[in-house]
């Protein structure tokens, strides 16, 4: 009778193999608190892992006792189960996690009974032992008045600090994080020295600081620019083909720039990039067919030099997209290289007798055709690459560039997929040769025209970036890293993210000679990435529109248009009213408009005071009319909360405070008014975007400054007391009107109310910058004007006929 006793002690086995088990999962957020990494007031911690698939059941973790240690008991575990985890906060995946990214999990072997598992949030815990000194910095260069970010990141208990920062303001400080601003050039040490009870470090970097004169003299017209990228198809369709054209985009100019620089009613940019506008046989034109030639979807060559004339008269300069890297496999040139091993194109392009194993940058393909002979096309096979290798080819492509300066008249070129140039065996990106040959290609350009502009596509890190521009490169390219940076940091609520890339940007380049901007016709547009939240859209804004750099905007990002992968929903007809289609087209356009159109455009937009369109309008405004944010200095300031960035730039007697929030609850920064210049008695900070707002600043050494969740504060010096009478040089006419009053001698941005006899509030308008205002909609009677700039307040009657 063995057989039932072997059975019974088989199910006895199973039965404790299937036994439940609970584990009690514990963290330590002590450490996490004390470095305002995590509020355990209006946050809490949660735990993802196999057992919950990743947090879509969420398991939050409580602290009922107070003592930072935050658990979670859960059930059914088995003996021997393989579990991978980690910690989190708020249920989020939002590189807040414990060690972002894929496969950086905790790991554990369930046993056979209920167990306890403690750790730390992130494996971080306080220090302990000797103290042992290290310097962090955001950059070892600099430009005279530039700023550079200093971090203790010593070993061990640190109970104290202390920096000598040789030739810095300030040249000593006793805070962890420091912000050193440079005045003189030269070459200047470093040091850090930490200590504790029982022990102390010192630190010296020497000569670890090099300081450079830059003039702002040698900045072109592009650092006073803010561009507008512009997909024509897109833009505005004049001939009801469903298609956009550059009469299209003529009839839209005043929208972009009306060319009355006393208006401030349009969006205010003064340069425009045109993506590919050649003959091609895609909808996007990236694939060229006739370089020398217009897109017939388009219009026709005079089309495109009408609306270059009345750009310019505008005083808007125009830049057009350049793919030299690949063309179309149905130009001439491809058709002729392909007929045959002798023709004499056949080595414009790369063919090869065998296929190649390797792949491309990305996994992807890159030697294409069905048979012998193969050719190489980095992107695809409609994209063949051309071969610079060829003498012939170069110095076709040379001769396209001059004939677009020279003979149309353009600006310059956005330089698509510059990295690509040439190849060397598998190695193809950022080949010394390719970096040779731009330098070549931009001596072309400034023969042609020595104020082309010449913007790169280099979708890389910044330290690959930079070569492309350094010793007479190109003037400058697109700050992937920094529109990542931005991105973080609003998703986030951490200012860490733009605080530490943009004094790495700064400090890379050439002074200010990068492209800053969101987002582009290649990814999500910023609505789609930040879930339609328009405040946290215009947090992105505030932040490339104030910091140093070459803004650019892309199409219909100031009316929040939707769009997200693939590439064609991020181009959608521009959305100008709620209209059939929504005020694009006519007809049907080639694609459908932005899902939220009804809502998000153009003509529903400028009517809202409170909207991106105008939020849009007044940045770049203030960016044309505040030298400091087109080339002034950079100086960050240190704030106590992890969610605020706040900077000072400033150039000669232009001078603005500017302070983002990235949070979602409220923060109150000390300002300390040596952070900024001297300040006068009598003295005020004054709010870009509610003059009427000032801050006494005179004979104090610090100040508070209150912001709202997601909210920006821009402040510029101004006068403390007001005069309650008129100025002497303010004028205001017609006055009677009928339609319009005309402010002359206010400065902008200004504040004003208008008011019936009465003293009741008629219209409004907190930060305007156009000095026309339009009262054509008022009865007739008898009106106060109350005005307030930044040094002065006034009341002016007017009459209204």
């Amino acid at each position: 009778m063995r057989t039932p006793l072997i059975i019974f002690f088989l199910l006895s086995f199973f039965a404790i193999q299937a036994q439940s088990v609970s584990i009690t999962f514990e963290v330590n957020m002590s450490y996490q608190i004390q470095q305002a990494n995590f509020d355990p007031e209006n946050e809490f911690v949660d735990i993802a892992g196999t057992f919950n698939e990743w947090g879509s059941t969420l398991n939050k973790l409580n602290d009922s006792d107070g003592d930072s240690i935050w658990s979670v008991t859960i059930q059914g575990f088995s003996n021997g189960q393989n579990i991978e985890f980690k910690f989190r906060y708020n249920g989020q995946w939002d590189d807040r996690e414990e060690f972002p990214g894929a496969g950086n999990n905790r790991t554990h072997i369930v046993g056979s009974s209920d167990e306890t598992l403690s750790f730390w949030y992130n494996d971080e815990e306080p220090a302990t032992g000797p103290a042992v000194a290290n310097i962090g910095s955001s950059s070892s260069f600099t430009y005279v008045g530039g700023s550079i970010l200093f971090s203790d990141e010593s070993k061990g208990q640190i109970d104290d600090v202390e920096w000598v920062f040789e030739g810095g303001t300030p040249n000593t400080s006793v805070e962890s994080n420091v912000s050193v601003t440079y005045d003189t050039p030269g070459t200047y040490d470093v040091t850090l020295r930490v200590s504790n009870s029982f022990s102390e470090d010192e630190k010296i970097l020497q000569d670890f600081i090099k300081v450079e004169e830059q003039s702002t003299e040698d900045l072109a017209w592009w650092n006073e620019t803010t561009f507008y990228e512009i997909f024509v198809r897109s833009f505005y369709d004049s001939d009801g083909d469903g298609i956009g054209d550059f009469n299209g985009i003529t009839e839209k100019l005043d929208y972009l720039n009306d060319g009355d620089p006393t208006t401030s009613t349009d969006l205010g940019v003064e340069g425009i990039w045109l993506m590919p506008i050649h003959d091609s046989p895609s909808y996007h034109g990236y694939d060229v067919n006739d370089y020398r030639s217009i897109n017939p979807d388009y219009g026709s060559i005079d089309d495109f030099k009408n609306f270059l004339d009345e750009a310019h008269k505008r005083g808007i300069k125009v830049i057009i997209d350049l793919v030299l890297n690949h063309s179309s496999t149905e130009t001439d040139w491809f058709k002729e290289s392909q007929s045959s091993p002798s023709s004499a194109k056949r080595n414009w392009y790369r063919w090869s007798d065998s296929k190649p194993s390797y792949s491309g940058p990305w996994g992807q393909n890159v030697w294409h055709g069905s048979s012998s002979p193969y050719y190489y096309g980095l992107f695809w096979g409609g994209m063949p690459d051309l071969n610079y290798e060829e003498p012939a080819l170069k110095e076709e492509m040379f001769d396209i560039t001059r004939f677009w300066l020279e003979e149309i008249g353009i600006d310059g070129y956005r330089l698509d997929a510059v990295k690509y140039i040439y190849e060397d065996g598998n190695q193809l990106e950022d080949l010394p040769e390719t970096h040779a040959f731009w330098r070549e290609w931009v001596a072309i350009t400034k023969q042609s025209n020595p104020d082309a502009l010449s913007v790169g596509e280099a979708w890389t890190s910044t330290e690959k970036v930079v070569p492309y521009v350094v010793n007479d490169g190109l003037d400058f390219c697109f700050e992937f890293d920094l529109s990542s940076a931005m991105l973080n940091s609003v998703k986030t609520g951490d200012a860490y993210h733009v605080s530490n890339q943009i004094n790495k940007v700064i400090n890379s380049y050439p002074y200010y000679q990068f492209a800053s901007f969101a987002t582009n016709h290649d990814q999500n547009r910023i609505m789609d990435e930040l879930s339609s939240d328009e405040d946290k859209v215009k947090l992105i804004a505030a932040t490339y529109l104030t910091l140093p750099g070459v803004p650019f905007v892309y199409y219909g990002e100031e009316v929040g248009m939707l769009g997200s992968k693939p590439d064609e929903n991020i181009r959608r007809p521009m959305s100008w009213s709620n209209a059939s289609h929504a005020g694009f087209s006519e007809s049907s356009p080639w694609n459908a408009p932005s899902d939220n159109y009804s809502t998000h455009n153009v003509e529903v937009a400028k009517q809202d005071g409170s909207s991106l369109f105008n939020w849009y309008r007044r940045l770049i405004n203030l960016r044309n009319n505040e030298v400091a944010l087109q080339k002034g200095v950079y100086r960050e300031i240190v704030t106590k909360n992890a969610s605020v960035l706040a900077f000072w730039r400033e150039f000669e007697d232009d001078q603005l405070l500017i302070m983002i929030n990235y949070g979602d609850t409220q923060a109150t920064e000390t300002i300390s008014t040596s952070e900024l210049n001297p300040m006068d008695e009598n003295q005020a900070m004054v709010d870009y975007l509610d003059a009427s707002t000032r801050i006494d600043v005179s004979n104090i050494s610090s100040f508070d400054l209150k912001l709202s969740a997601n909210q920006v504060r821009i402040l510029q010096p101004g006068s403390l007391t007001l005069s309650t009478k008129v100025r002497d040089n303010l004028t205001v006419f017609p006055n009677p009107t009928s339609n319009q009053l005309y402010l002359e001698n206010i400065q902008v941005p200004f504040y004003y109310q208008l008011m019936d006899i009465k003293g009741r509030v008629i219209r409004s308008e907190s930060n305007q910058t156009n000095r026309l205002i339009d009262v054509s909609d008022l009865a007739t009677g008898t009106y106060l004007l109350k005005l307030i700039d930044r040094d002065s307040k006034s009341t002016v009657k007017v009459q209204i006929n």
